[in-house]
C-alpha cells in the first residue's frame, strides 16, 4: 500500500489495519451506512505474516476512519490461528439499520453468506450454493431488497450463468435462478 495526493489536496492514507493485509492476494471492500458509520471487510488480514491469505476481519469507524474497530472474526474457522483461511472473493453491503452482511467463497466451492446479529453482535453464517469440483475464479455482489432481505448475484461456472440468490430464513435453501441466459 502506498500514499498519494490527488488534486484538490486530498490526502489518502494507509490505515492501521490494512498494514495486515496479505500481500499476495488480499482484499478490502468498504461501505458506509445512512449513519455515516463505515464498515470495512478485508480478506487476507494477517497481522502476524503467518502466510494466512484467506481469513476474513470485519472492521468497523464511527468517526469517519478516524479509529477503527475490530477485527471481528467473519467465520469462526479464521479466528484459530492454526487453521489456514481458504476463503475468497468477498462482497459488503450494509442492511438500511445499518448491519453488515458479506459474501464470500469457502474453499472456492461454496458460497457463504454471513450478517452481523445487530451492532457488537456475531456473526451467523448460511450456505448460499455449493459448486464442488470447479476450479475457476469466483465472483458475487451483496444487496437488500427493500425488505431487508440478503440477496446474491454469482456466477455459476457449471451452468455459464449468472444466478440469484434470495436468502430464505433459517433452516430453509434459498431460492436460485437463472439471471441472465447461458453464454455460448
Amino acid at each position: 500500500f502506498y500514499t498519494r495526493r490527488l488534486p484538490g489536496d486530498l490526502l489518502y492514507r494507509t490505515e492501521s489495519f490494512l498494514l495486515g493485509l496479505e500481500r499476495l492476494g488480499g482484499e478490502a471492500r468498504l461501505s458506509a451506512d445512512q449513519n455515516g458509520v463505515l464498515h470495512a471487510l478485508v480478506r487476507g488480514y494477517d497481522p502476524d505474516y503467518s502466510g494466512d491469505g484467506g481469513t476474513i476481519a470485519y472492521f468497523w469507524s464511527t468517526d469517519r476512519g478516524q479509529t477503527w474497530n475490530g477485527p471481528e472474526y467473519v467465520d469462526p474457522w479464521d479466528a484459530v490461528r492454526s487453521n489456514p483461511g481458504l476463503h475468497s472473493d468477498i462482497a459488503l453491503a450494509v442492511d438500511a439499520n445499518g448491519v453488515p452482511g458479506v459474501t464470500y467463497w469457502k474453499s472456492r466451492q461454496q458460497l457463504w453468506f454471513a450478517k452481523r446479529d445487530g451492532p457488537g453482535g456475531g456473526w451467523t453464517q448460511s450456505l448460499v450454493a455449493t459448486r464442488p469440483n470447479v476450479d475457476q475464479a469466483r465472483a458475487a455482489q451483496l444487496g437488500f431488497d427493500r425488505a431487508g432481505r440478503p440477496v446474491v448475484a454469482f456466477w455459476d461456472p457449471p451452468s455459464g450463468r449468472v444466478m440469484l440468490a434470495t436468502l430464505a430464513p433459517p433452516n430453509r435453501p434459498p431460492a436460485i435462478a437463472a439471471v441472465l441466459p447461458r453464454w455460448s
